[in-house]
């Protein structure tokens, strides 16, 4: 059929003249409603830090100071090898969080610096600069030590000398704000059977005739064996 051929050649090349047109205008709109839906997320991303920020500003700074500390807080992780570790751990990266809190606004910051609870533990593996700013944030609320030497086995690159007697020198003059002191040696990572004797002869010498009106509690917890027996009800001291 000469008529229908000719019909559908002369379809054909207005079909592909649309098309030509209608391509490149389809993608510009693609592109502008790609521009439309981010920008869309971003007016829902600054409206929602508003509401957030009139909510967090509606709140009297003691309310506030225990959200944010709730918010700092990082709880022990279950997975590891030793509970030391992972309470010292925790309580590094509690300080952390702590310090990037302080950072996102005026307000915060003024909150967190003078919130003592956020800054009072303080554990062997926190570097001195750390240690020296919980000293002078926890002030009149007293220090909780966190002091294992299981960390030892976790900071393996330093020799350990250089690690443990520095926090042993350090709290030794701030041991008059102690509060708690949580004492944790486990023999089986520190090579033999028996308690570390300059380790613990340091401390009988930084702690005799010390009288810390703020303590109120001191824990010295041990193990003999080649495993935690503390964590299975089997311990002494």
């Amino acid at each position: 059929d000469r008529h229908r051929l000719d019909s559908d050649s002369d379809e054909l090349k207005r079909a592909h003249e649309i098309r030509a047109i209608l391509e490149p205008s389809s993608l510009l709109l693609r592109a502008l409603s790609d521009t439309i839906s981010l920008q869309l997320e971003d007016c829902t991303r600054r409206i929602a830090a508003v509401h957030c920020r009139a909510a967090f500003s509606s709140l009297p700074d003691e309310i506030l100071s225990s959200v944010l500390e709730l918010a700092a807080y990082c709880s022990p992780a279950v997975n590891m090898g030793s509970k030391g570790i992972a309470q010292a751990e925790s309580i590094i990266e509690s300080v952390k969080a702590a310090v990037r809190i302080s950072s996102v606004c005026a307000r915060f910051r003024g909150v967190v610096v003078h919130t003592p609870s956020m800054w009072n533990r303080i554990c062997i593996g926190m570097p001195e600069e750390m240690l020296k700013a919980c000293v002078k944030r926890a002030g009149s609320i007293g220090l909780d030590i966190f002091y294992d030497i299981s960390v030892m086995g976790y900071t393996e690159h330093q020799p350990r000398e250089e690690l443990v007697y520095p926090f042993l020198e350090f709290i030794k003059s701030a041991i008059l704000s102690c509060r708690h002191f949580d004492h944790h040696c486990f023999t089986y990572l520190s090579g033999g059977d028996t308690l570390p004797a300059e380790e613990m002869g340091l401390l009988e010498e930084m702690t005799r005739g010390v009288h810390s009106s703020r303590l109120s509690e001191l824990a010295v917890r041990y193990g003999g064996g080649k495993r935690d027996d503390f964590e299975d009800g089997k311990h002494r001291g």
